[in-house]
């Protein structure tokens, strides 16, 4: 055999055995890959493919006795930016296009665009009509979901009975968070294909389902007693020229919450939708006690009208401390007791023409 032949077989030979060699390890590493490295390529590439979206569920509505509408939730759009997307794809001119759209300055745009986050809300609860025109700009790492905000149809009207729902939908106070877990409803997270650049293909079979809304929560409240009682109220407090007041309306019958007013002084009091005074507030009984407790021994026969009670002085010690009345006042029956609350009721009138005078 020549020397020619026998380079030609050890060539052969050498790329044979680099050939099986890389086979070799073509196959430990698919071994790898598939034993040890599966589970994470495997979320990897679902991550890639397959996108998930939380759609909010829209709040039940809150209404009276009668079925007048309290609280009720509608749908808007909230538009949101991927900021380094955005910034890589746009001009400062189509920047501060978008902003007129959102109703937002150029500068206050471009404050929130500079946020370290990758993902930063740009409007929040917007008409459909404004959140599509700043879609129709076609800009890049712009994008918008729908989310429902809380409207109040009465104004005002029990704010402090039904309470506040957040930005994001969750019950702050009053009846809105005290059944939070009827209202709210129930949330669906959706999970949608994507394209092969990325854009979630929302008509896939994956994708069709809908939020469950919230329970329809119903009160004993009767909207027009409601009404009367805050007006009222409101007179009251302006005549005595009180801090505040409150007042309930019972059904006696059945013990049902008719009307539940607080009104203050101080306007921003009235819209004061995070507190209830009524019902979460401490109160002293006070002198009110006196005619309760006086009519219940008068009808037992414990006393008569004229039996003469001792006052203290207007001053009595429990223990330690001192309880103080308005008055220093020593013997006195219930019609002495009933002539000084008409007297001060007159003082009350005198005091409150004389300031309407001024």
């Amino acid at each position: 055999m020549n020397t020619a032949c026998k380079r030609r077989r050890a060539r052969i030979g050498t790329l044979t055995l680099m050939t099986t060699g890389l086979f070799v390890a073509a196959a430990m590493r698919l071994v790898l890959l598939v034993t040890l490295e599966g589970p994470a390529l495997s979320s990897l590439a679902r991550s890639e493919h397959m996108g998930e979206l939380k759609l909010a569920a829209p709040r039940g509505p809150i209404v009276d006795r009668r079925g007048e509408v309290l609280a009720l939730s509608v749908e808007m759009r909230s538009v949101y930016a991927r900021p380094k997307r955005l910034f890589e794809a746009s001009t400062a001119a189509q920047r501060a296009r978008l902003a007129e759209e959102l109703g937002l300055s150029s500068a206050e745009l471009e404050s929130r665009l500079r946020h370290p986050a990758p993902f930063v809300w740009l409007a929040r609860h917007l008409a459909p009509e404004h959140a599509d025109a700043a879609q129709a700009l076609g800009l890049e790492g712009v994008g918008e979901l729908s989310e429902y905000k809380r409207f109040y149809p009465e104004s005002d009207l029990a704010a402090g009975v039904v309470g506040l729902a957040g930005m994001d939908g969750q019950g702050l106070s009053g009846v809105e968070s005290q059944y939070e877990h009827l209202v709210r409803g129930a949330p669906v997270e959706l999970s949608f294909y994507r394209d092969a650049l990325g854009n979630p293909i929302l008509d896939s079979p994956l994708a069709l389902r809908s939020p469950e809304p919230g329970a329809r929560i119903e009160l004993t409240i009767d909207s027009e007693i409601q009404s009367l009682a805050e007006n009222e109220l409101a007179d009251e407090v302006r005549a005595s020229g009180a801090r505040r007041g409150s007042a309930i309306v019972l059904d006696p019958f059945t013990g049902e919450v008719l009307a539940l007013a607080n009104v203050g002084a101080n306007p921003a009091e009235i819209h004061d939708r995070l507190h209830d005074p009524a019902v979460q507030d401490a109160f002293e009984p006070g002198s009110t006690m006196k005619g309760i407790l006086g009519a219940i021994a008068l009808e037992d026969q414990t006393i008569t009208p004229d039996r003469k009670i001792y006052c203290e002085n207007g001053e009595y010690q429990i223990g330690r401390r001192w309880i103080h009345d308005h008055g220093h006042h020593g013997w006195l029956d219930l019609g002495n007791y009933r002539s000084l609350i008409q007297h001060r009721r007159r003082e009350n009138r005198a005091r409150t023409r004389r300031t309407a005078l001024q």
